[in-house]
């Protein structure tokens, strides 16, 4: 990544509220650039106040490609408690982490897609195969949805991330929905600077 992209991300990163740390976003980024990334649209899962979409959308537009935010645009749509690696609780309330499609879509600068509504009515439908994906939904619910329908569209050779990596409870939920795969980064993170993210790569034919 360029000087000019992280000083734009790092304005992002003051303007707007974000749930990540810069760091994340530059992997993503990154991958996203990537020219050893396969070809095909970038998705992301649950966009809060569209800080990181904006970054994201940065690169797609870098890179040439499609960019779809897909969120209820109403925050968290039910409840549910976690359990970190370090054994503390994490409450999620229905109705954390709202941003609203207008926010959003003035974050990324119209360069990008919103699909609005729960991810389980959204996605059968959202005929597109993915080559990286973002995923921080928080919710058990949500990433078995997002997993259900995209896994099986996601390119050979396509990321996918999610940023729950030091979620005990979360991360023991959905690692048995890729079997076929690691999640590297699963429990802590790609680093001090990066310690919520973890990803799957999708098996390539040959692999």
């Amino acid at each position: 990544m360029n000087y000019w992209m992280k000083r734009r991300f790092k304005q992002i990163h003051r303007r707007i509220p974000c749930a990540h740390q810069p760091h994340e976003a530059y992997a993503i980024a990154d991958t996203i650039m990537s020219p050893l990334t396969p070809a095909g649209p970038v998705v992301e899962l649950g966009a809060y106040k569209g800080g990181m979409s904006a970054k994201l959308a940065i690169a797609c537009q870098a890179a040439g490609r499609d960019f779809y935010v897909c969120d209820t645009f109403a925050g968290l749509p039910h409840a549910e408690t976690h359990v970190t690696l370090q054994g503390k609780k994490k409450a999620y309330m229905t109705g954390y982490y709202a941003g609203t499609q207008e926010e959003v879509l003035e974050a990324t600068g119209e360069y990008v897609w919103l699909v609005k509504g729960d991810f389980e009515v959204t996605l059968p439908t959202l005929a597109i195969n993915p080559a990286v994906v973002f995923m921080d939904v928080d919710l058990i619910r949500s990433a078995t949805s997002c997993i259900r329908w995209l896994w099986p569209r996601m390119v050979p050779g396509g990321i996918w991330y999610t940023h729950e990596a030091s979620v005990r409870t979360f991360v023991e939920a959905i690692v048995p929905l890729v079997p076929e795969c690691v999640l590297w980064g699963a429990g802590y993170g790609l680093g001090e600077h990066a310690a919520n993210l973890a990803y799957w790569i999708k098996p390539r034919l040959t692999d």
